[in-house]
């Protein structure tokens, strides 16, 4: 007979999978639905690959999932990652990013995915470096239409301890050395993306705040259980709501934007081992 725990797993992967195969919610921001609760603000947080390149989870394996359609438009977006520790200081990960326009009646046969290999190197206990290698394919109508290649590269600095509280701080360097070509010969430089984020936490509060050159990204978690934890954030001024629910090794969670084009939802799972 299974042991509980064998069973939990077992259900846990089940549900892992129907999450994103039978959710489909309003979105447009890429990753998880941890890190939109809380504003989209990642970088000086564990919050995954995307989140930061040099993202470094105690955990041995990771894998998480999204999966949403946009302002209920028919535009299907879905993220996958995972990843593990290849040795104590060494982490490897894997990301799918597709966004596909599924729409039956206006149809524009759109499509975009990424993959990308991500390591990041444990230093010691308060420096952690990154980086992603992406590859982003363009579709139209099924058909290949442009690709291209770029690199992500992320530093993460801490815990500090100050008083009562620990501090991160993190840097996030998107599209270097990018380029995108397409089958008419048009050739595309992505622009450089830099942004800087500090993460504070006092008991069970957490804030964090990115900063870019177009964008100030704000948010705050409130750990009210081990297993509930309860988020907000802004968004250049627009609020998100967010929730939790961790029951090991799985965890569930939620995300409510109200953004300029309208109120949009994100619902996203991960097991932990």
């Amino acid at each position: 007979m299974l042991k509980p725990r064998y069973v939990l797993i077992i259900c846990g992967l089940i549900l892992f999978f129907l999450v994103g195969l039978c959710l489909a919610v309003e979105n447009n921001i890429g990753g998880s639905a941890k890190l939109a609760g809380k504003g989209f603000s990642q970088v000086a947080d564990n919050l995954g690959i995307l989140a930061n390149p040099a993202s470094f989870e105690h955990v041995k394996v990771k894998l998480s999932l999204s999966r949403s359609e946009l302002y209920d438009i028919g535009v299907i977006y879905s993220y996958y990652e995972g990843a593990f520790h290849l040795l104590p200081n060494l982490r490897i990960g894997l990301i799918y990013e597709s966004v596909q326009d599924q729409d039956k009646i206006d149809y524009s046969g759109y499509s975009q995915q990424l993959f990308a290999l991500g390591l990041a190197y444990k230093a010691n206990e308060r420096l952690k470096l990154g980086i992603n290698m992406n590859h982003n394919r363009i579709g139209l109508f099924k058909e290949n239409i442009g690709e291209g290649y770029s690199y992500d590269f992320g530093i993460l600095l801490g815990p500090f301890k100050i008083n009562q509280s620990y501090t991160n701080l993190g840097l996030k360097a998107e599209n270097l050395l990018a380029s995108r070509k397409y089958k008419t010969n048009r050739v595309e430089t992505p622009e450089l993306i830099i942004t800087f984020g500090g993460n504070i936490d006092i008991g069970d509060i957490s804030c964090a705040v990115d900063i870019t050159q177009d964008e100030l990204r704000f948010g705050i978690e409130y750990q009210v259980i081990n297993s509930l934890t309860l988020r907000a954030g802004l968004v250049n001024g627009q609020p998100t709501l967010g929730i939790g629910v961790l029951r090991s090794p799985l965890q569930i969670d939620y995300a409510y934007w109200l953004s300029e084009v309208g109120a949009t939802h994100r619902v996203g799972s991960s097991i932990y081992f």
